[in-house]
Formats: C-alpha cells, sequence, structure tokens
C-alpha cells in the first residue's frame, strides 16, 4: 500500500489507516484505552481484513430505496396523508448525491442516477400531494428543493408556476 516506506512505517501507517476507519465507522463507540479497538464493521483476522456483512452495515441510499418501495396504503380516507408521510420520511434519507467524491467511478454511476431520478421523482408526488391539498407553501418548498439542485428542470418550474398563480 505504501510501496516508498519500509515495512516498520508501512505497518504503522495501516494501523493510523485502520484506527480512522475503524473510528468512521463505529463513530458511537467510545476506545477503551489501552485495548486495541476491535470494531464490529473491521475485523483483522491475521493478515486478513474483513468488513463485516451487508446485514450489518446500514446505508442512506439503501434506507431510501427501502421506504419507497414501502407497500402503498390500502386505499380509503388517509391515502393522501399516508403516501405524504412515507413520501417525507424517505426523503429524509437521501442526502443528497451517492457518493460523490467517487464522480469519475463508473461503477458508482448508474446507482448515483437511479437515486437521483427517485428522489426528483418524490419530490414531484410530494409536491402534487400539497398542490391538491392546496398547501401552496409546503408545495414551494419541496419545488424550491428540487429546482435549487435542477434549476431547469421543467416539471418542476411548470409546478412552480402553477403555485405561484394560485
Amino acid at each position: 500500500l505504501w510501496p516508498g516506506s519500509d515495512a516498520e512505517a508501512g505497518s504503522a501507517n495501516l494501523n493510523r489507516t485502520l484506527h480512522a476507519l475503524r473510528q468512521l465507522l463505529e463513530g458511537g463507540r467510545s476506545a477503551r484505552p489501552a485495548v486495541r479497538m476491535q470494531s464490529r464493521l473491521l475485523r483483522s483476522e491475521g493478515d486478513w481484513l474483513i468488513l463485516a456483512g451487508q446485514a450489518q452495515v446500514w446505508l442512506d441510499a439503501d434506507a431510501f430505496e427501502s421506504q419507497l418501495s414501502s407497500p402503498m396504503p390500502t386505499r380509503g380516507i388517509d391515502d393522501a396523508s399516508s403516501r405524504e408521510q412515507l413520501l417525507r420520511e424517505a426523503a429524509e434519507f437521501y442526502g443528497g448525491d451517492f457518493l460523490p467524491e467517487e464522480r469519475r467511478a463508473e461503477w458508482a454511476v448508474p446507482r448515483r442516477q437511479a437515486l437521483r431520478r427517485r428522489w426528483i421523482g418524490l419530490l414531484l408526488e410530494l409536491a402534487d400531494i400539497y398542490i391538491a391539498r392546496d398547501a401552496y407553501a409546503s408545495a414551494l418548498d419541496v419545488l424550491d428543493q428540487l429546482l435549487a439542485t435542477d434549476p431547469s428542470h421543467e416539471a418542476a418550474v411548470r409546478r412552480f408556476i402553477y403555485v405561484l398563480a394560485n
């Protein structure tokens, strides 16, 4: 990993990097003094580093998609408010573009684009729910959020103009 370093310096670099990675993965845990921190998410066994199984790793992108895939509420008087709640909860999981620091990583592009499309669809649907209830201030808030990231999004601009006209 550090070809210009001798074995001792390379080992020290690896230990520092592993410590920082464990701190990042286990941010809420307090380190125990004088005991080497062993992470639930990143373990070392001999010369091997082992990342925890997917069941132990929570990703906001996965939570976002899972929330959007939740079953639709059964038809009834509270359909719109149930759907609104589901969409608002899903929107809380979307923290922006997927792996923005990996812009050049081709493997991340399809997921980044798919998540963004779903987020945009979520915001448009949420705006439609608010418009149908004449909750124009809430619709404007949602549309502002979308237009801040994509000022020329035609569907959002149309809705925005409609809301301003009412």
